[in-house]
Order: C-alpha cells, then structure tokens, then sequence
C-alpha cells in the first residue's frame, strides 16, 4: 500500500473512532517487542479502547515466554478478566551486534524456537484460563535496517532478506493455526506493507513498500495507526 492510501485509512478510522462510551468485559493486555511502542505512541489519549501496554526492545518468543511466567499471574490478579495480545517473533530470526543485524547462523532453528514458545504461551495461557490471540509477524528488511544505521555495504544483505520474508511466512502459517485453535484470528498486517502495479494487459506485480517502515523494522506513524486501528477492531470484538 502506498502512504497516501495509509493517510486515507487513518483519516476513514478516524472517522468511525467516535464510541467514547465503550465498555470493556474484559481489559486488553499488549505484549509486545519494541514494535509496540509505535502503536502505543499513536494510541489517542481519549481512545474509549484503553489498552494495557508492555513492550520491551529486542524481545525473542523465549523472552515473552519468561515474562508471562513472571507476570501473567499478576495481571490476571490486578484486572482480573483479561484478553491478552502476543507480538513477538521478529527476534527470533536476527541476531544484532552493535547497531546492526544479520540472520542467525541456522535460521530454520529460530523458527523452531519460535514455535516452541509460542506452544509454551498457548499451554501457559490456557492453563491460567485466560484469552489469547497472537498477532501476526510483519515482514521487516536486514538490508534497509542496516543501511539507515550506516553500514558500509547494505546492499549485501538482500539474499538475507528474500530468506527472512520464506521464514516469517511460515511463522505466520503456524501463529494462524494456533490461533485458528484458539478460536481466534490476527489481523493481516502485512497486507499493509503489499504495493501492487499493473499495466494495461498484464497481471499485476506485488512488492514490499518497506518505505512504510521508519528504518526498515519499525511501522511509521501512518502505518502505526492502520495496524492500531485494525488490532483495536480485534480488541472490541473480544472484550466488548
């Protein structure tokens, strides 16, 4: 989707977010990695969809894993009904030294971790009685990350890319079968992220426009507020 189409989204949502009254069954409870706090920056202060936020940069699955062990009891004491939303898995694949990132040396193996603890969070959660959706991966870009933190030779990371959009492919197959098991369903986020052009007579071609993205991970402000806007539809429906 190009940005002028994602200002035309903001501004439509906008529009249908005039419900000040809502009430909520359930409190919504977002755990997320540093992806979060982007949606958190561009939530309305006087949204009627109040949303618990936890985000912590550079959080793997294994990490989310370990907190909800820490903390889902508590949450569940302090609101008592809760849904809780997991984002997590763009870790899982790179690996970041300093400032810039690179696949694993055995990518196949994180997303074997990935699935791991996303099994071990759906058994925690369902144990605790509690509802759970998780939310989609984004395609995210080695190449751009690098290059808007000044590597000297981005360009050699393009086969990394092309390898990382097989990877979360298949993590989000297996995050829609977990949630299909759950009774529940993720946005489609990275539709978002899909440009489509066609000339007259041919079949249209489909690209990333990672110039959505702030520096080739985190959603921009008019992508932020479309992912927003579309993981608080998902909310409403589960906690209304």
């Amino acid at each position: 989707m190009s940005d002028h189409k994602l200002q035309k989204s903001v501004a439509n949502n906008a529009k249908l977010n005039v419900n000040t009254d809502l009430h909520l069954k359930r409190v919504p409870v977002f755990v997320s990695d540093s992806k979060g706090r982007y949606l958190k920056a561009v939530a309305e202060s006087k949204d009627s969809v109040h949303v618990e936020w936890f985000c912590k940069s550079g959080s793997a699955s294994i990490d989310t894993y370990n907190w909800l062990c820490r903390n889902l009891e508590n949450l569940r004491t302090k609101y008592h009904e809760i849904s809780l939303y997991i984002w997590t898995g763009t870790c899982d694949f790179t690996v970041k030294e300093k400032k810039f990132i690179s696949l694993r040396k055995s990518p196949n193996d994180g997303l074997e971790s990935l699935k791991t603890y996303l099994l071990k969070i759906k058994e925690l959660c369902s144990s605790a009685k509690v509802k759970l959706t998780f939310l989609q991966i984004p395609y995210y870009s080695i190449q751009l990350w690098n290059k808007a933190k000044g590597h000297p030779e981005p360009d050699q990371f393009k086969s990394d890319d092309k390898r990382l959009n097989t990877l979360i492919d298949a993590a989000n197959e297996f995050i829609d079968s977990l949630n299909c098991a759950l009774g529940s369903y993720s946005p489609k986020l990275n539709q978002d992220l899909v440009r489509s052009r066609k000339k007259k007579g041919q079949k249209a071609r489909y690209s990333m426009n990672f110039n959505l993205l702030r520096d080739g991970i985190h959603p921009g402000k008019n992508l932020s507020q479309t992912w927003l806007a579309n993981i608080r539809k998902k909310i409403i429906a589960d906690c209304a």
